[in-house]
């Protein structure tokens, strides 16, 4: 037996027969005349079928296999770290390329000549499935099981005995019959030569392959009767929880081994301001559909984290999920941080607001002229320090005035909230304004749909005054745009004006409507710069950060700085109908701060604030919300 010279962690190997091995610590992998490839095994488990398994097809029929004439080329190394082997007969060639490193190899396939074909390597009876790569990275346990021969971005070849095949890239992956024969394989379709390859990392047995669709597994007695997409997470229908609650919580998967499964599951829950909620770890030895139960106990009301995890008998992570929950939203008591001066400060800056002549001025936006249900005009006005603000005003066409009116902004908005493509108008939610004026101002100042203006400018800006934070423009520019409504009886009935938004702009909602009595109703759409003081120290949330801190100042005094620009300071100025709605597992905006704006709205009796939950990870809230508003302003 002669043996070739090895790699760094690899030897081919020429057995007396002939046969090629590639050894590694964990697999081996064989190459055989007539055969092409032979066998490749981890361990003892055995991924290759024994006859012909490499084939050249054309539909169900073998057109090449190396029956007979085939043979090893000459050995040597490559330009990888590793070597290949290489066997054709004229017209068809397989090659195997190591790579010692990467513990992999990658198979390629080549045709002479014009014609479709699909290059197969067909696998054994004791695979037990092949599955579909996850679509979130390393989330194997959420990989899904093939039925049939498909194209997919990635495979996991599994076999019966826990060890696995992972193809990396773009490949055919599935069930297949040739020649009469059906079982599962890999491959690709004919195309451009350096397409025509798998790459393979086999990998030692592991419990994690042989783990299906782990998940929650939730019943509450307040789930909702008819169940929606508006979900928490996998097996999670309904994350608010209060004390009368009934609660069956367990996590299931399904596990496919021959030997009972061994391992355990954790359960913790945090709660967002970083208390411990509840903790508990249970072992589990058991086979098949495996459910395993906790007891969670709450305490804490507010927003929690809920962690599930499932180990196996070493400590590995076989599979986290998480969402947020939602204790006893009525229970739960904020801690306000609202300086003694809030009021005067505000009281000062409408005044001298005031002082500040409106120099208002209004032109029909002539691009837009065609709507085909509004007129589109481009308004002016003067703000906090004499700055220009820019605004787009819509009215209905033919309707007779007054009319309800309805006050939306962003910090980030810069355009006109109708666009035309082509000459088509889309049906933008803004568009959806029905018998009501809307006005949108833009309060950064920016002129309107200018192509030079930054998607994203930076938000938060210099934090180091309070007296001249951004913020205190953007809130003044609010009220200027009520001050213009005001200037036009023939349009505006300022008995009907609701102010509304999201994001930043459910912030603007909540702060106009605490600083100017003119507003009727209000709509604020998951908050944001809410709580700035638990923004920067307890949770993540949209806002500043503390590597914006100052220089020369601690974090108290920003925290001071901040609480005169936070939303939930402004609510005890709420008198008026107020709708607040937010998703409990926002991952943009943190829920916490909408729910203490909602218990913040201290002068406003129950049937007088609104609030609207949600259950799922996206920034926004629930449809009942925007059934609320949409009620309110064709109703009005």
């Amino acid at each position: 037996m002669s043996t070739a010279a090895p790699t760094m962690l690899g030897t081919f190997l020429e057995q007396p027969n002939a046969d090629w091995h590639y050894r590694m610590p964990e697999w081996t992998l064989t190459m055989s005349p007539g055969k092409s490839l032979a066998g490749l095994s981890v361990g003892d488990q055995h991924f290759i079928r024994n006859d012909a398994p490499v084939r050249f097809v054309m539909g169900e029929e073998t057109i090449a296999h190396f029956p007979d004439v085939a043979f090893l080329s000459n050995l040597g190394p490559t330009h990888f770290v590793g070597q290949h082997l290489a066997m054709n007969d004229g017209n068809y060639m397989v090659r195997v390329m190591t790579d010692s490193h990467a513990g992999s190899f990658t198979v390629a396939g080549v045709c002479n000549g014009d014609r479709d074909y699909r290059f197969l390597i067909l696998l054994s009876d004791d695979v037990q499935t092949i599955r579909r790569g996850a679509k979130r990275v390393g989330d194997r346990a959420r990989e899904v099981d093939l039925e049939k021969l498909e194209r997919v971005p990635s495979a996991l070849v599994v076999h019966r005995g826990g060890a696995a095949v992972r193809v990396d890239g773009p490949c055919l992956a599935g069930k297949v019959t040739i020649d009469g024969t059906t079982c599962w394989a890999i491959g690709f379709d004919s195309a451009d030569v350096a397409d025509n390859k798998l790459t393979l990392h086999p990998e030692t047995p592991s419990a994690a392959n042989l783990v299906y669709n782990p998940r929650f597994d939730i019943i509450s007695s307040d789930d909702p009767k008819e169940r929606t997409n508006d979900k928490a997470a996998d097996g999670v229908i309904n994350p608010v929880y209060r004390a009368s609650t009934d609660l069956d919580f367990g996590m299931t998967f399904e596990w496919r081994g021959g030997k009972p499964f061994t391992g355990f599951a954790d359960l913790r829950i945090v709660h967002s301001l970083g208390k411990d909620h509840f903790s508990q770890q249970v072992t589990i030895n058991d086979t098949g559909k495996i459910r395993v139960a906790f007891a969670p106990e709450f305490s804490i009301p507010g927003i929690s984290e809920v962690w599930g995890r499932l180990c196996d008998a070493d400590g590995h992570v076989i599979w986290t999920d998480r969402y947020r929950m939602l204790y006893e939203p009525e229970a739960y008591e904020p801690n306000i941080r609202r300086p003694d001066d809030f009021d005067a400060f505000w009281e000062a800056t409408l005044n001298e607001l005031a002082t500040i002549p409106l120099d208002a001025t209004i032109e029909r936006v002539e691009h837009l002229r065609d709507h085909p249900t509004q007129e589109v005009y481009h308004v002016t006005f003067l703000s906090w320090n004499r700055q220009r603000i820019h605004a787009g005003l819509m009215i209905p066409k033919g309707a007779a005035g007054p009319l309800p009116a309805r006050l939306t902004a962003h910090p980030n908005m810069t355009g006109y909230p109708v666009k035309k493509k082509d000459g088509v108008y889309g049906s933008a939610e803004h568009e959806r304004t029905g018998n009501f004026v809307g006005f949108f101002p833009f309060i950064r100042g920016f002129e309107p749909d200018q192509p030079d203006i930054p998607q994203h400018p930076q938000w938060w800006g210099d934090m180091s005054s309070r007296d001249d934070y951004v913020a205190r423009s953007w809130y003044c520019s609010m009220v200027r745009a009520i001050d213009y409504l005001e200037t036009r009886p023939d349009m505006v009935d300022m008995d009907r004006l609701a102010v509304s938004g999201g994001s930043q702009g459910g912030t603007l909602a909540l702060v106009t409507a605490g600083l100017d009595k003119r507003v009727d109703a209000c709509f604020s759409m998951c908050p944001a710069a809410c709580q700035f003081h638990e923004i920067l120290s307890s949770y993540w949330s949209f806002g500043p950060k503390l590597g914006q801190l100052p220089e020369g100042q601690t974090l108290d005094h920003l925290k001071i700085t901040l609480s005169y620009y936070d939303a939930v300071n402004f609510c005890p100025r709420i008198t008026i109908p107020t709708y607040i709605g937010f998703n409990v597992g926002d991952t943009t905006v943190h829920a916490m701060g909408g729910l203490a704006a909602w218990h913040n709205l201290v002068n406003l009796p129950a049937d007088r604030k609104h609030l609207f939950i949600g259950y799922s990870f996206m920034h926004g809230a629930p449809d009942a919300y925007s059934q609320a508003i949409d009620h309110l302003l064709t109703t009005w």
